[in-house]
């Protein structure tokens, strides 16, 4: 459900490892949005076609295995299964892997769509001699509808010991609210879990009171595969009390997975280069949209230079670049055929702005947005009336964006679809 690259180039051996063990390989790419005219695919591919995802790079991935041989933070062994997480800067791509490091085959529930991340920022630099209360985590994870609560049959793969199977995410699909994005900084320590919330009681020992985690029930992201039969065949089954003889965390199924703790890299500098232009395009605010039809980019005109100017500013001056799961499509608006009258230029100050919010399903191509996940939208805007029937100067020419606003879709006509096919690693070999 992610967006963006990871560094590397796509090999033929990568297309034969992404595949599940005994599997042929298959396509997991949604087919994209559409294209913003017949003539022009929304890609800039010559037969419209979305562009496949990048592979994973190679080295990332064995860091996700190297991690995998840690111990879990809370030392239990979940059927010899690791969680690893491997984290670049807050706006780049992560990767996650789960790596059977046990001696039986298991079945997981590949689904990024059950991910969290527990956020624990750093420590406040003080001067004060007092030493400050440690910052306490932040729980980053998928609003409830958009975390499934029945599990996919086909996202679930057979992990032979010494298997592991990894895909990319991006952590801003998770820790998408300004308080959750407040705390994904250079230097903050993320835990990942994979999976669904355990069963606990609270007990008292010795006067103490202890959290204890119960016999678990399913659903389960984990499960030794001889235990249990595929989730297909579970569905089948009548629901009922699961007696005695259930599976017990830890032995047979396990609820949920957990990863060592990772510090995140700190975000990359961006280039400013001096102004050129005496405004500046700024998008501040993308929303957090249920459906696509609350899909809203509210952008800024900056005036950057020492003098006040005019402005002829309207929506239909905008245009986005919208990159998705399904790949990009460009969002360009109709043509302004309206003669503009002196009320419609903006006299900006130095330091001034004018704003506005476009509603992008006005703007976009049907089914841009029907695919629930991570939008990354790039802004331009285009001023073109130059005031001179009303005596004065206004300002002409065009501004980008220096950063895109990401956009979060939360559900969609379309089902949810990994980035890569399951892409399965080997302990102790290269990897693709």
């Amino acid at each position: 459900m992610g967006t963006g690259p990871l560094k590397g180039e796509q090999t033929a051996a990568s297309d034969q490892a992404a595949r599940a063990p005994g599997e042929p390989a298959k396509d997991a790419q949604a087919s994209g949005p559409g294209s913003a005219s017949p003539a022009e695919p929304a890609d800039g591919s010559a037969d419209g076609a979305p562009e496949p995802p990048p592979a994973l790079d190679p080295l990332l991935v064995q860091k996700a295995i190297d991690v995998s041989a840690e111990e879990p933070a809370d030392g239990r062994t979940r059927l010899g299964l690791r969680l690893a997480a491997v984290a670049q800067g807050p706006d780049e791509p992560w990767l996650l892997a789960v790596v059977n490091r046990g001696t039986e085959p298991a079945r997981v529930l590949f689904d990024l769509r059950l991910l969290s991340l527990e956020v624990t920022p750093p420590e406040p630099v003080s001067d004060k001699p007092k030493k400050a209360k440690p910052p306490k985590p932040v729980t980053c994870k998928l609003p409830p509808n958009a975390r499934p609560d029945v599990p996919q049959a086909e996202l679930e793969v057979v992990l032979e010991p010494g298997e592991g199977v990894v895909d990319s995410f991006d952590p801003r699909l998770y820790c998408f609210s300004k308080k959750q994005a407040a705390v994904l900084v250079g230097g903050a320590k993320v835990a990942a879990h994979l999976g669904f919330v355990e069963k606990t009681k609270t007990v008292w020992k010795k006067g103490k009171r202890e959290t204890v985690v119960v016999e678990q029930t399913q659903p389960f992201v984990a499960r030794r595969a001889a235990a249990l039969p595929e989730l297909e065949k579970l569905a089948e089954e009548p629901a009922r009390d699961p007696g005695p003889g259930a599976p017990s965390s830890d032995r047979d199924a396990v609820k949920e997975l957990i990863a060592p703790a990772i510090e995140v890299a700190a975000r990359a500098a961006p280039a400013e280069p001096p102004p050129t232009e005496p405004f500046e395009l700024v998008a501040s605010d993308g929303s957090d949209a249920a459906t696509a039809r609350q899909v809203t980019v509210a952008v800024s005109i900056v005036n950057r230079g020492k003098e006040s100017r005019h402005l002829y500013f309207r929506r239909e001056g905008l245009s986005f670049k919208v990159s998705g799961p399904s790949g990009v499509v460009r969002c360009e608006p109709g043509p302004d055929v309206r003669a503009p009258d002196r009320q419609s230029f903006s006299r900006v100050k130095p330091g001034g702005r004018v704003r506005a919010v476009s509603r992008l399903i006005e703007l976009c191509p049907d089914g841009t947005f029907d695919e629930p996940g991570l939008y990354l939208i790039d802004s331009s805007f285009e001023a073109t009336r130059t005031g001179a029937s009303f005596g004065f100067s206004a300002y002409t020419g065009s501004v980008e964006s220096r950063e895109p606003v990401a956009v979060r879709v939360q559900t969609g006509p379309k089902p949810y679809l990994p980035r890569h096919p399951p892409l399965i690693v080997r302990v102790g070999q290269p990897q693709p």
